[in-house]
């Protein structure tokens, strides 16, 4: 009967391990994401104001404030989470921002047939359509990965409390 303990007490240090090693990744891939995507709109701000603007949601003085609201949410986002501090905020709030923008892709892709997305500006061309939907949901569950990291592995935040 101890014996079986044991060994259920080891093989949960070995899930909780793998779960943060996987929440760990799942970090760090969210930090160079939204790093590079806000780096990205921030050098080619102009092509992503005319792109916001061509999505037809918001009247012209939104739109001049969106274009740089959002790349420096994108990279406060990022920073924040590759220090680890405050993960759970953070995390709800990039969950939030991740179904915005599948809305605004469904409404850019099925609505008004939009091809280019400029996600990510002029380093990589992304096009609305079935793989960005892709890689918005794979986004989304890396964000969920964060979000159950209740043990954070190698932040900033960790080493300074230290």
């Amino acid at each position: 009967m101890r014996v079986s303990k044991v060994l259920t007490a080891k093989r949960m240090k070995n899930k909780i391990t793998i779960f943060n090693y996987i929440s760990f990744i799942s970090r760090l891939i969210l930090t160079i994401t939204f790093l590079i995507s806000g780096i990205a709109k921030l050098a080619d701000i102009n092509g992503f104001r005319w792109e916001l603007a061509s999505l037809k949601l918001f009247y012209w003085l939104p739109v001049q404030i969106l274009t740089y609201v959002i790349p420096v949410f994108e990279i406060v986002i990022a920073i924040l989470l590759i220090t680890g501090l405050a993960n759970r905020y953070v995390s709800v709030h990039l969950g939030v921002f991740i179904m915005i923008l599948g809305l605004v892709s469904y409404y850019a892709t099925y609505i008004l047939n939009l091809d280019d997305c400029k996600c990510f500006g002029k380093i990589i061309d992304l096009h609305y359509g079935a793989w960005h939907f892709v890689l918005l949901a794979a986004i989304f569950i890396l964000d969920v990965f964060v979000f159950f990291d209740r043990k954070r592995m190698w932040t900033i935040a960790g080493v300074v409390k230290k």
